[in-house]
């Protein structure tokens, strides 16, 4: 058995060698359990969660996202993040169609 001084403990400062063992990413969960209905039909159900990173500082983390729509047989569904407040031209803008 490995003496309490042989043990390696993590860092409270990053280091810039890389680990022999790396914390791996936090990923997706297999439910997504929080949701919010799109459309005024009913027909376009986004379910959703946030992951958030595990450094214990809420910097960051994923969002997790499925949209699910029981309509008639839709040719696309996009979905879009925008920072553009007033004037569409400008702003960082980033999308997911499929």
């Amino acid at each position: 058995t490995p003496s309490a001084s042989s043990m390696i403990h993590p860092s409270a400062a990053p280091s810039f060698m890389p680990s022999s063992s790396p914390t791996g990413s936090p990923g997706c969960p297999e439910q997504l359990l929080k949701s919010k209905t799109l459309d005024s039909t009913g027909l376009l159900l986004m379910k959703y969660e946030v992951v958030i990173y595990p450094d214990g500082n809420d910097l960051g983390g994923i969002l997790c996202v499925s949209l699910e729509y029981t309509g008639a047989a839709a040719g696309w569904i996009g979905f879009a993040f925008s920072e553009a407040s007033r004037d569409p031209v400008f702003g960082r803008k980033e999308a997911i169609i499929g």
